[in-house]
C-alpha cells in the first residue's frame, strides 16, 4: 500500500502526518509524490510515520525492493529482520518503542 493510501485510511492530512510523525511536510509530499523515494527512506524515519499511521513499517513500501536506507545497507530492512530472527510484530514493536538504531549494529 502507498504512503498516501495508508495516510487517507487514517483521515489524515499531511500537516497532521507531519505533526504526529515529527518528518517534514515536504519530506512526507515528496515520499507520497515520488513513491520510489520512499526505498531509500531511513529506518527512524520509516518508524516514525509507521508509528503516526498505527501500521508495520513493511507495509510503507511492501515490494522486494524496499532497502530502508544507506544506513541498513544493501541486505535490507527485510533481511535484517530475517537474519535477526525479528519477527513482523517483533520488528514493528521495536520501532514503536525506540529508534531502530540497535537494529543496524
Amino acid at each position: 500500500m502507498r504512503l498516501q493510501d495508508l495516510r487517507l485510511e487514517e483521515g489524515m492530512s499531511l500537516e497532521q502526518l507531519a505533526g504526529l510523525s515529527g518528518v517534514d511536510h515536504d519530506r512526507l509530499a515528496m515520499f507520497e509524490n515520488n513513491p520510489e523515494t520512499v526505498r531509500n527512506m531511513h529506518l527512524d524515519t520509516a518508524c516514525q510515520i509507521a508509528k503516526a499511521l498505527h501500521c508495520n513499517v513493511l507495509e510503507l513500501h511492501p515490494d522486494g525492493g524496499w532497502r530502508g536506507g544507506i544506513h541498513c545497507a544493501e541486505s535490507g530492512l527485510r533481511d535484517i529482520r530475517r537474519t535477526r530472527g525479528y519477527t513482523h510484530n517483533e520488528l514493528s514493536e521495536m520501532c514503536r518503542d525506540s529508534p531502530a538504531e540497535h537494529l543496524l549494529v
